[in-house]
């Protein structure tokens, strides 16, 4: 998700003018324009039925207030409109010409210069050798030796963050960096300043690129004043203005914000307090700004006086709207918050508005403001007693209607929240204090909050705000600061729970890189920074050592920076390393030699037996969250990437609902005492303990026949038939085996009999194993999300590896053999995520009943353990579980050789894209996987997409005018299609274009039928990954078109023709790095074809034969469809990157946007020409679809 570039925030007026509600921003300037003064007074808020919250506390019922409209100035109407469309252009030499029409200069209010700056010695990032610890989500922005208080945050559009904190140790402001998305972060350079306090930050980016920073100075002291201090991007350059001085005065609390990105040639714009000691500590709320990017700043403008002391104010940009708040004392003695708004860049501000008035207290407010206006927010602090304060907020969508609504409160203490817009899209993160919690949430067009969640995992110091920011890198959750009090000292500590760091994707192959892109473009959507490099990539790079030390080194070199890892291939083209636990215990296959990227000696003793517990010290404590899809076959790998897509879009309890099928490892044995193992033990505890607490559901299935049985109460008795109906999409989210293993099943020993009476299981007639999750059943019967295979071997990787047991090589034998029919695998390939699996024999404790019994079972309690105490990951949660066994019970070799195979990200939890996202989720294309079918949106690709065009042709009316009933019969599927993406009759010959699955992965098909779709015959295009459209001319000739490859086998946007009714096919276009998604055919006979990827047109003058390139709207831009209306051609984009969704031409060559009225649109997926009209069908900025009109 990119932040809009100042020039795409408004786009310029073309002829379409297209039907709707006006935007915000819109509706302003056109108020404006017009010379409309409105202002209406806030009615009271409606008090109806209660509203019942987490706890069962009760509120009144949210309600709207009036109109609230702007009070315009009266000034030149016409040179302020020319000075919004200079900014927004980025004309500095207009701009500076407007503002000294207008009388506006760039003149200081006090001194100017350069504000010391110093760099402190300080180490960078805080962590393992790797990088920071994975496991810990509570990241150190600084450290306890320089105790910082009062943070601040913020982002620039290539996701930056940048934290600003008050160091109590010194005169210092310390600058801290983030370059990986607040995984890690470096120390820049302080501020010296007299007794600073209460920082605020901002980033604006266009014509400028800086870093502003607004601070208060020595308050009450004989420097008290107001600083700003600025920091340039690129060039580096630093300066610094006072904005206001006043000795012994109590200038307080700044707020600073810009004009970015809705502009680019951007001011900044200052409000904070100004009071006088022992003057009845009356306040009053001042104002500045500035029209040269912070090098100085006008005089500051006294917003309103006689507040009273601890005024607080905020101020924030969006559409054309300046918003200024703060609180004030009502007629009654309680405050009230007051809201100022500006249409002029702060020239002028209205006369105020209660915003919101109740009797009761209303302080501290935050507001915060979209880029196209089209959502803003007030959030503020209400005292209902003295020991009852929430968080509440109005908020609208069109800056007149104002509604009150409630963020997740329950009965205890709220408070201190702060508010910030997301770079693009409509919609607003919050955060605030609740105890020792720090909670967020977020709002959307619909004006409702979402749930929202605990933000820190260990403690906070509650005498200081916390701060958030939004930013690109973080599409589900906003960057989130706090304080927390140490022994040693206060430091700041950033939110790594949510998607944050690296997600690097190594695949086997490079023809792997096609088969994982759904996955990576879904992980994107959903927060994460994803790479996909493939091995032969890696070892072009690095070339030191074997395969696997080569894999390491890169991963070595990516750990500061990643956090997960994804490996896909077999180990007969990635390989995994054997690792050993000691001279005298047996070697075993280990991811964890890639995840423990910061070990720097492999082989202390130098015996050729790596990561011994003792001899070489090994480190339990990961660097990288490590998986691995064990599939080298591009249909397989496709088939997990789905499996993981499907499984984290979809929501509901079921997700979180485990089925725990649980039998016995042995009886009375006759060992010395006796032990009867029942690993339903286990599973009782897990419930018990953490499903049952957390409201997670649970399913059990327990050993019930023979005549020693499990003592608990169960679903169903464990059988393979009972385990197969339980399984699956919609039941359980989690399935956990815990049992004897081998590669291609589980199995509970059964005591059937007591044959010669001793009372012991000592005859081999005596018992059976029952056999289940067997791998031959596993993809008739499919599970979702999770699976934990706990026993031995149930995740064994290597085939026949015979040469290894008298190889000198010891660990740097690379076993190269694959072994295949497994469960793991099955699993995998069938829907399956993620499963935790061994790689070797495992070991069990006899007669588990409790934790510290230790082993596979306390390993298994451990695991569910983290993840409901966790971010819920899969990956996580099992390093986790594994760091916790190794610190209570020690290293133990029979508990390493468990690993996650699948994706270590995945989430057991509903993932929700916040309002505003402009990132849409990617769905599922499985039928066999979701028992719905779905359709995906922009963010599409050749190996999972199943869209479709334009409907099929009813057919002719019957007699009497009616048409036939809307009933569907599916025709025989043509043979091992994957999507039909486009139809075409020509005559009596049904045309199918689309994906099958060829021999060696997707193979594009156009699927021929001549019996009215009872048989088909695929014609294959080599090298074609997909066929998606396919369209019959004027003339008649064909046209297919898709995407391939070119000479050097890179994806290409190709086109072919045929003129035998699509018996064969000439190939006419290949074009690099695109795929081509529409064809059109207009009067004058001239084809069009557009594409995906890179926004690139094309056009033909001969019918198909020949095709040139005429037009490309950008990189990354996306076009769905295209259409003509005789002449003029128009364009719908799923991907506009700052376009208008629908664009239009006469000639191909220049497009203009609209008119208007698709202001709320983040993306078009198809347009429509019908008699008089055009119908664009769309997807709202609310996520809502809905069809636009214009005539």
């Amino acid at each position: 998700m990119m932040r809009f570039h100042p020039s795409d925030a408004r786009r310029d007026t073309g002829s379409t003018l297209w039907r709707t509600v006006l935007a915000h921003a819109g509706l302003c300037l056109a108020l404006f324009m017009l010379g409309r003064d409105a202002a209406q007074a806030s009615p009271g808020i409606g008090h109806d039925e209660p509203t019942i919250g987490q706890d069962g506390t009760t509120k009144p019922v949210p309600s709207e207030t009036g109109s609230l409209l702007p009070v315009f100035p009266e000034g030149d109407r016409q040179l302020l409109g020319e000075l919004e469309i200079a900014k927004r252009k980025d004309e500095a030499v207009e701009v500076r010409d407007l503002q000294r029409r207008l009388g506006w200069t760039e003149s200081s209010a006090g001194e100017t210069g350069t504000e010391p700056v110093v760099l402190r010695r300080m180490a960078g990032v805080a962590g393992s050798p790797g990088g920071p610890d994975p496991l810990v989500y509570d990241q150190r922005v600084s450290e306890p030796a320089w105790s910082t208080i009062e943070p601040c945050v913020a982002s620039r559009a290539d996701g930056t963050l940048y934290c600003v904190a008050i160091d109590v140790g010194g005169n210092f402001v310390d600058v801290y960096r983030s370059t990986n998305d607040g995984y890690g972060w470096v120390y820049e350079f302080s501020l010296v300043a007299a007794i600073p306090r209460n920082p605020s930050i901002v980033i604006g980016e266009g014509n400028t690129n800086r870093l502003v920073i607004a601070y208060e100075s020595d308050r009450g002291g004989p420097t008290s004043s107001i600083r700003v201090f600025w920091h340039d991007l690129d060039t580096l350059e630093n300066g610094a203005v006072t904005v206001q001085s006043q000795p012994f005065g109590t200038l307080a609390r700044p707020r600073i914000c810009v004009d970015s990105p809705e502009y680019g040639y951007w001011y900044p714009y200052l409000t904070w307090t100004q009071g006088v000691l022992g003057v009845g500590e009356v306040e009053s709320v001042q104002f500045s700004r500035s029209l040269d990017f912070g090098a100085t700043f006008e005089a500051p403008r006294s917003i309103e006086g006689g507040l009273p002391s601890g005024t607080q104010c905020d101020v924030d940009f969006g559409g054309s709207l300046l918003n200024l708040v703060y609180s004030k004392p009502s007629p009654s003695g309680d405050r009230d918050i007051v809201l100022r708004r500006s249409a002029d860049f702060g020239a002028t501000f209205d006369a105020g508005t209660a915003i919101v008035a109740s009797p009761y207290d209303e302080f501290e407010p935050r507001v915060a403001s979209t880029a196209s206006g089209g959502l803003t927010a007030i959030v503020f602090t209400k005292r209902y007693s003295a020991s009852n304060t929430d968080i509440e907020s109005m908020v609208t969508t069109d800056g007149s209607i104002w509604t009150l609504s409630y963020l997740p409160f329950t009965s205890d203490d709220e408070g201190m929240p702060d508010i910030a817009a997301n770079f693009s899209g409509e919609g607003i993160h919050a955060v605030f204090l609740r105890g020792d919690q720090l909670r967020s949430s977020t709002v959307g067009t619909s004006k409702t909050w979402m749930p929202g969640r605990a933000v820190n995992e260990g403690s906070l110091d509650p005498s200081y705000a916390p701060a958030v920011a939004t930013t690109p890198a973080r599409t589900q959750e906003a960057a989130v600061v706090w304080t927390q009090q140490t022994p040693d000292g206060a430091r700041i500590l950033f939110d790594a729970e949510y998607p944050v760091g690296g997600f690097d994707i190594v695949v086997a192959d490079s023809q792997l890189e096609a088969a994982v892109a759904s996955l990576a473009a879904w992980k994107e959507s959903i927060g994460y920074r994803v790479s996909v490099i493939s091995v032969p990539t890696i070892f072009e790079i690095y070339g030191t050592g074997d395969d696997a030390e080569r894999i390491y080194a890169y991963l070595a070199d990516r750990s500061a920076d990643v956090r997960h890892v994804l490996l896909v291939g077999d180990v007969d083209l990635l390989p995994m390393r054997m690792l050993y636990p000691s001279d005298t215990r047996p070697a075993y296959g280990s991811d964890f030699y890639y995840a423990d990227a910061g070990n720097l000696n492999w082989d202390h003793d130098l015996d050729g037996r790596w990561g011994e517990f003792v001899d070489d010290a090994l480190d339990p404590n990961p660097d990288l969250i490590v998986g691995r899809a064990p599939f080298d076959d591009p249909a397989d790998v496709q088939a997990f990437c789905s499996g993981v897509i499907a499984f984290e879009q979809a929501t509901g309890a079921w997700k979180r609902d485990v089925l725990l099928a649980n039998g016995f490892l042995d009886h009375v044995e006759g060992w010395a005492g006796d032990p009867v193992t029942d690993t339903a033990y286990a599973s009782e505890r897990i419930i018990g303990d953490v499903l049952a607490p957390r409201g997670w559901g649970s399913a059990t299935l327990y050993e019930k026949i023979g005549i020693s049985t499990s003592p608990f109460s169960c679903d169903a008795d464990l059988l393979q038939a009972n385990f197969l109906s339980r399984i699956g999409w919609g039941r359980h989210g989690l399935v956990s085996t815990n049992a004897h293993g081998e590669p291609g099943s589980k199995a509970g020993l059964q005591w059937m009999s007591d044959i010669n009476g001793n009372f012991v299981r000592d005859l081999p007639e005596e018992s059976r194993y029952n056999s289940f999750s067997n791998w031959g059943d596993i993809a008739a019967h499919p599970a979702a999300g999770a699976v934990c295979l706990w026993g031995c071997s149930t995740g064994v990787v290597f085939g026949d590896f015979a040469g290894f047991a008298g190889s000198p090589l010891r660990s740097r034998y690379l076993i190269r053999t694959p072994r295949s029919n497994t469960m793991m695998k099955e699993y995998l390939r069938h829907g399956a995520g993620a499963v935790v699996a061994s790689t070797a024999g495992a070991d069990y404790s006899p007669g588990w009943t409790q934790p510290g019994d230790g082993r596979i079972q306390s390993l298994s309690y451990y695991f569910f353990e983290q993840l409901g105490e966790g971010p819920r990951r899969i990956g996580d949660a099992f390093y986790a579980a594994s760091v916790k066994y190794a610190s209570v019970h020690g290293l133990a070799r029979g508990l390493r050789v468990f690993h996650v195979f699948g994706d270590p990200t995945l989430s057991v939890d509903d993932i929700t894209l916040p309002p505003g996202s402009r990132e849409s989720a990617l769905l599922s294309w499985q039928a066999r996987i979701a028992p719905t079918v779905s359709i995906s949106d922009r963010r599409r690709t050749d190996s999972f997409e199943a869209t479709s065009r334009e409907p099929a042709s009813p057919g002719p009316v019957p007699q009497g005018g009616e048409m036939p009933p809307l009933v569907w019969d599916q025709v025989t599927r043509p043979a091992e299609s994957i999507a039909i993406l486009s139809l075409e009759r020509v005559g009596d010959v049904l045309l199918a274009g689309g994906i099958r699955r060829g021999a060696t992965g997707n193979q594009g098909t156009i699927f021929r039928s001549t019996d009215q779709g009872d048989s088909w015959v695929p014609q294959d295009f080599p090298g074609v990954a997909s066929i998606r459209v396919v369209e019959r001319t004027g003339s008649g000739r064909l046209v297919a078109g898709g995407m391939g490859e070119d000479p050097g086998g890179n994806p290409a946007g190709v086109v072919f023709t045929s003129d035998d009714d699509g018996a064969t096919w000439d190939a006419r276009l290949v074009s690099a790095s695109c795929i081509i998604t529409d064809v059109t055919e207009r009067g004058s006979g001239e084809l069009f074809a557009v594409t995906t990827w890179n926004g690139r047109i094309f056009r033909s003058t001969d019918d198909g034969s020949n095709w040139t390139q005429v037009a490309a709207l950008g990189v990354d831009v996306g076009i769905a469809a295209i259409t003509a209306a005789d002449e003029r051609l128009l364009v719908a984009l799923d991907a506009p990157v700052g376009l208008a969704p629908v664009l239009y031409s006469d000639d191909g060559v220049a497009w203009s946007p609209p008119l208007g009225g698709l202001a709320d649109v983040d993306a078009a997926h198809d347009v429509l020409v019908a008699p008089g009209e055009v119908y664009a069908g769309v997807e709202g900025s609310d996520g809502v679809g809905a069809v636009y009109r214009s005539t």
